[in-house]
């Protein structure tokens, strides 16, 4: 069973946090798939809906609404950087969070042979919008 520890190849083990609503299945390196199930802690993102947008297609008039994100400061109360812990966090909040490097997020998912399917991420990835 999957102890939520994360050991990295210069020995440094990390705890890790599943804040997403879902679980994470990962593939190792030996096939085996893992899941990290979410914990108690949920990130809810505040949403402001602006205007509408239009576009034509085939000479039509289409709606396209756009959502603004905005990061609120529960979530730097509900996830404070601690020591030896990683959070797997959505892409909409990595993004949102660019001064966070204890962010991860899953990349590159395996589909089923249909590709409706994610079956499990390949690999976890540090926050791919933290400012170096």
């Amino acid at each position: 069973m999957f102890k939520n520890i994360l050991v990295f190849k210069w020995g440094r083990k990390m705890k890790i946090i599943n804040v997403t609503w879902h679980n994470i299945d990962i593939l190792t390196s030996e096939g085996e798939i893992i899941t990290i199930p979410p914990s108690d802690i949920r990130i809810v993102l505040s949403e402001d809906l602006k205007d509408l947008w239009y576009i034509e297609y085939n000479w039509k008039k289409i709606e396209v609404k756009i959502k603004k994100f905005k990061w609120n400061e529960v979530i730097e109360k509900l996830l404070p950087k601690k020591e030896g812990v990683i959070y797997l966090v959505s892409s909409v909040v990595a993004m949102l969070a660019p001064d966070r490097d204890d962010f991860y997020i899953i990349w590159w998912k395996i589909l089923s042979p249909d590709r409706k399917t994610v079956i499990a991420a390949k690999y976890l990835s540090p926050n791919p919008y933290y400012r170096w």
